[in-house]
């Protein structure tokens, strides 16, 4: 047996293969599981082994995979394809969806609805030893009502810049689409 062609990951050594088998060509794959060994999918790629009478066909086969039917699968039903986002696509989403300020958003507006609820004296920075003595600091409900509405109106903004970046992202995305 021969080398074929060497990939970088598996999968597309997996999918090579399956293609060449579809077309009743012998083949196999070395080294498929080197990426388990940390870095060694570069130093190591996946290999495609073929038979050496069957190499020009199935490096044609790969050159100008077929749309269709298969030659040796006329008696396989027709199946449709289904498209499935790879993985750098899906990475890419993640990457490109702004939750984290929504999350940011959720947390920093708890604090200032206990802030608009407060009703009576709030003293920060007591200790037992300063409340003995009296020295401890207290904010009034007027001052807690008015650093609540603060902290709600950064919330609000973080929510406001959670669809703006959003709606950046998709605009971007359909320009690139679009090129």
């Amino acid at each position: 047996m021969i080398t074929l062609r060497a990939f970088s990951t598996p999968a597309e050594a997996a999918l090579a293969k399956s293609l060449l088998d579809d077309h009743d060509i012998l083949c196999s794959l070395a080294d498929e599981n080197s990426y388990l060994y940390g870095g060694a999918p570069l130093a190591m790629p996946v290999r495609l082994l073929v038979t050496e009478d069957q190499a020009e066909e199935a490096a044609r086969i790969l050159k100008h995979p077929p749309d269709g039917l298969s030659a040796g699968s006329a008696a396989r039903p027709e199946t449709t394809a289904i498209s499935v986002p790879s993985a750098d696509n899906q990475e890419a989403e993640r990457k490109n969806s702004p939750w984290e300020f929504l999350l940011i958003a959720l947390l920093v507006s708890v604090p200032g609805i206990l802030l608009l609820a407060q009703k009576q004296d709030l003293i920060l920075f007591a200790s037992t030893y300063r409340l003995a003595r009296g020295d401890f600091t207290v904010i009034s409900p007027t001052n807690a009502h008015w650093m609540g509405a603060g902290v709600i109106g950064v919330a609000l903004f973080l929510v406001f810049l959670f669809f703006y970046v959003r709606r950046d992202i998709a605009t971007d995305a359909e320009t690139r689409a679009e090129r």
